[in-house]
């Protein structure tokens, strides 16, 4: 018989130690990434986002506050932004704060509500404000601003120009998921390149939306923090942190799976992304067996 190599041995190694682990576990078991908080947003207009937070102290300020802002966006080219009207802004009050102190910005010896970033950075004015934000109740409605023909407002370096923005305090930390709505009533934009530009493009009006319009420029939906992600220095299969995948590795995976104490943490990204091997949302048998295969030369790459 010929000598088993060094890669077998450690293949058959590695089995064996599956074998064992599971003899206490369910084969069925597998750890999926589940985020502590999910923030969504929808609107009739600007395109739907969300953001998964998988460990919200990272989050907190010094005063131990976490906040979290929501921006709609809009890069329109030649197209410029000249009048919006907000229908309604809702949130779950619950779940969400909103406030005035927390959406304001000081020039001068004044305070503007910063509700429509681009007409403020422009000079332009913050627009009225009918809101029912101060006491938390929900909901904004009917805030409209007017850029004035010739004056319309846009980022001259062509980067996206913050339509609609609002920034949230988090109260309950115990949510699993909340839902901020922006429903927008009137949108215009201009072409500077046409004769009265000013006129051209009501992308919304009272709420009804000119696809050929909504065509004319791009629209994005923003919300920081940002997801939490996992880091780029994440290496596939090093669960250990070691800097190179080894039998070690396989064995923490098999704990993962047999829910053992003192087994790795992959409710942080890091890990997961470390232990998600095949990069199919689980943590499971899958992903041993991937590594094995890699410790055995079987392949080359993992994930």
């Amino acid at each position: 018989m010929k000598k088993l190599t060094r890669k077998t041995i450690a293949f058959l190694i590695s089995a064996a130690l599956l074998l064992g682990v599971l003899a206490a576990a369910p084969l069925s078991v597998s750890a999926e990434k589940k985020p502590q908080f999910t923030l969504k947003t929808e609107s009739n207009f600007f395109p739907e986002a969300e953001a998964n937070y998988y460990d919200l102290s990272k989050l907190e300020n010094e005063d131990g506050d976490i906040y979290i802002t929501v921006e709609f966006k809009l890069l329109g080219s030649e197209k410029k932004l000249i009048n919006i009207d907000i229908d309604e802004l809702t949130w779950d009050p619950s779940v969400l704060e909103w406030k005035e102190s927390y959406n304001s910005v000081k020039i001068g010896r004044y305070t503007r509500l910063y509700i429509f970033p681009f007409a403020v950075d422009n000079n332009l004015g913050s627009g009225m404000t009918n809101s029912f934000g101060n006491n938390n109740g929900g909901r904004i409605v009917g805030n409209f601003t007017n850029v004035m023909p010739g004056a319309w407002a846009y980022n001259e370096d062509g980067t996206a120009v913050t339509a609609v923005r609002a920034v949230f305090k988090l109260l309950d930390r115990n949510a699993e998921s909340t839902t901020v709505r922006c429903e927008m009533d009137t949108l215009s934009l201009c072409d500077e390149t046409v004769a009265e530009p000013y006129s051209q493009y009501p992308a919304i009006s009272c709420c009804v939306i000119d696809p050929e319009a909504y065509a004319a420029a791009e629209y994005s939906t923003v919300i920081t923090p940002a997801s939490q992600v996992v880091q780029d220095d994440v290496k596939i299969g090093d669960i250990d942190r070691s800097g190179e995948v080894t039998i070690d590795d396989a064995t923490d995976i098999q704990r993962v799976i047999a829910e053992m104490e003192g087994s790795a943490d992959i409710s942080d990204p890091d890990v997961f992304a470390a232990a998600d091997v095949n990069r199919d949302g689980k943590v499971n048998v899958r992903d041993v067996t991937q590594v094995q295969r890699y410790l055995a030369g079987y392949i080359t790459e993992l994930g």
